[in-house]
Parts: C-alpha cells; structure tokens; sequence
C-alpha cells in the first residue's frame, strides 16, 4: 500500500499543473470584405475619395484584409483590384494593386462580379467574407430608364438593378446578382452603398447569399458611406451591424440643410422567409381586392421620376389591411428581421415638397402591384422569390 502513495502524490502533482496552466489563446479570425466599386459613371470622383477616406483609417492590426475593386469612369484607366494601405497624405490612390482586369470591362456583367469575388478569396483567403455593393442604384429602372413604365427595356423586362456602367450602358439585375454570389458560404454582411437598394424584394432574394444587409430605402448621397467610421467595424471578430448603421445614420443626420438627408436599415436575413410567410398568410385571409390608400409612405419625389415607385413595406400593409387580425403577427415578424432602421425627417431637404417628407420607414420597400404596369407585374410575378413566397404573386390594384 505505501508504495502506492508516491504514484498517488505524482498523480495529484501532474494533474495540478494542468489547473494553472493558461488556456490556449483563441485562434486568430480573420476577414476579407471587398468594396466592388461600379464607378464609370458621373460617381467616379467621389469613389476616389471614398477609398482615400478607407486608407485614412486602415490599420495592419485589423484581422482580415480589405480590397478595393475599382471599375475606373471611360477607357482610359484599366478595372484594378487594390489592398488597402494606410495613407501617407498623398492626393490619389495609394493601396496596392494586386490584380488588373484591362480598360474594357463591364463591372455590370454578372460574370465580371464572380471572377472578382473568387479572386479576392485566392488573393487573400480569410475565415469568412463580406461585400460592398458601391455604386448608383436604380430599384425598378435599370439602364436609366424613369419614372416606372411599362415600356420594354431591353427584354421587355423592368427589374430590379444595381450599378450602373457608362461605357457599355449597363445595370445588374438582382436575380444575376444573386447568381453570381457564391454557394459555398454565406457573406458575413453584403452592403448597398448606392440608392433604393433596401427593397424586401433584393433582399430576400439574397436572403440565402449574406447573413446581414445594409442598405439605404430611398436616395443617398454622392459622398456615400462614411468609411473612416464603419471600416474599423467591418474587422470586429462579430460585426456589430447596428453600430454600422447607426454610424452612417448619424453622420449625416449630423449634416445641415440639404446635407442632412438619411435612411438606412440592416436586415437579418434568417428572419425573412417568417416575414413571407406572414404576409402570406395575412393575404390568404383577404376576400375583396381593397381600395389602395393614397397616403401611403414612399421614398421617391416626382421631381426626381421615381414617384409611385418605392413604398414603405409596413405602411403599405398596415393601412391596406388594417382590419386583418394576423396584422400585428406580421408586424411583429417584419420588426425581428430589420434589426436598425432610421430616417431624417426630410429626404433631400432643399426641395422642400410634402411628398417628400419621411413620417416613416420600416426599413424595406415594397413594389404594389397594379394593372396599369402588365410588363411590370408580369416580371414580379415570374422572377422574384418574394412575389411567390409573400403571395403578393396573386394580388393586384
């Protein structure tokens, strides 16, 4: 027996130093968001100023990488990709390029956007992803075309559609968007630096591509997001979505005059198949087509041609179906999936019109269906995932 009590006290001893010993530090977690800039087009200098204000802030400590995609205005400048690199002070660009695509390219070729997302995963591989969608957006009216009609536009179809490339006088449609993100991961976040882009439409069909979006329900302007702010956000082992909207809101809710102009929402995408489903089953309760109310909440004013375009989701629902009794379910289910919504109370101030004062937003838009636009509505019916999901597929005013 007493030979047992040194094996007994090694035992205690060995098994005492595993108490004191630190726990292994946690492995590092790294992170690559790519800025896919579509910037031939009049927004080409502000693009410039935008990546100078990203390498204002970049700091090697981050854990992950940031690169730059820049599709130049003309053909003069090839289409680059960039590291971004802290800023000596200089006037122009001065971040790294890692990789050059030629004078000619159409950043609004959907093929385009994938050969840069697989090579920004090759060229700086990182444990997840996230995507900056910068450039103008134009909701329903691709290639310009406004206000919203039902003339053929190119197929005879009017779609959703983000970019916008002066050369080759191109949009990308959201379901060629879609297509072009990959399958193998899911974006940490995707963000719309660009106009009208926070529609439940794009949204939920991207709802599979990103587990966050973060984009604007009406106009933004030209200056776009304010980087030296968010940047240092994007690198946070678990991005606070949030303070990422709230920056960018608070920035310009900040600004004076016609300068103080904002809307902006994050999205959760796993809550937006609930979202569907209620309005589904909310319509599915509906006998009589109601009448469409006129004061419903929309983001575009007649000056700029987007009237009768983009209306606020909510506001739409709650006063066309106000006496439904599964209204406050959708209510409650729409509240779960936009985590950060915020407005000024006028968008773009100096015009001054009633019809563009902001009593609200939900934080998603809406398309209404009407007869008076059959093209319209025959795409909504036939391309979007939401139109089937929602059942918004069978109504019409």
């Amino acid at each position: 027996m007493k030979k047992l009590i040194p094996l007994l006290l090694a035992a205690i001893f060995l098994s005492s130093c595993n108490w004191f010993k630190k726990p292994d530090p946690e492995p590092e977690y790294t992170r690559t968001v790519l800025v896919y800039m579509v910037a031939d087009n009049n927004l080409y200098n502000f693009a410039i100023e935008d990546i100078k204000e990203m390498e204002s802030v970049w700091n090697d400590d981050f854990n992950g990488k940031l690169l730059v995609f820049l599709n130049p205005r003309g053909l003069t400048l090839p289409s680059r990709l960039y590291e971004v690199k802290r800023s000596k002070g200089g006037s122009g660009v001065e971040s790294k390029v890692i990789k050059e695509y030629g004078v000619r390219v159409n950043a609004c070729d959907p093929a385009v956007l994938a050969d840069v997302i697989a090579d920004s995963r090759v060229l700086a591989p990182a444990d997840s992803y996230a995507l900056v969608l910068w450039s103008h957006g134009t909701g329903w009216l691709p290639n310009g075309v406004r206000p919203l009609k039902s003339a053929p536009v190119r197929d005879g179809s009017v779609s959703y559609s983000f970019g916008s490339n002066e050369t080759y006088k191109d949009e990308m449609e959201i379901w060629d968007l879609e297509r072009a993100l990959p399958r193998d991961f899911k974006f940490d976040f995707i963000a719309f630096d660009a106009c009208y882009m926070a529609s439940v439409e794009s949204h939920y069909q991207l709802r599979n591509r990103a587990h966050f979006i973060l984009a604007s329900p009406a106009e933004t302007l030209a200056y776009g997001f304010p980087y030296d702010r968010i940047v240092p956000l994007m690198f946070d082992r678990q991005v606070d979505m949030r303070a990422m909207g709230i920056n960018i809101f608070e920035y310009y809710n900040k600004r004076v005059g016609s300068e103080r102009h904002s809307t902006i929402s994050v999205v959760d995408c796993s809550k937006l198949e609930a979202v569907a489903a209620s309005m589904k089953s909310l319509l599915a309760g509906v006998k009589d087509t109601p009448v469409l109310p006129n004061n419903i909440q929309q983001f575009g004013a007649r000056k700029n041609g987007f009237y009768d375009v983009f209306y606020d989701l909510e506001d739409f629902v709650a006063k066309t179906y106000a006496d439904s009794p599964v209204l406050a379910s959708f209510k409650s289910k729409l509240s779960d999936a936009v985590i950060y919504t915020a407005h000024t109370p006028w968008l773009y101030a100096f015009w001054k019109d009633s019809e563009m004062e902001c009593r609200t937003s939900c934080g998603l838009t809406t398309y209404i269906p009407r007869k008076s636009q059959p093209i319209t509505l025959e795409k909504y019916r036939t391309k979007f995932d939401w139109s089937r999901d929602s059942g918004m597929d069978k109504i019409e005013f």
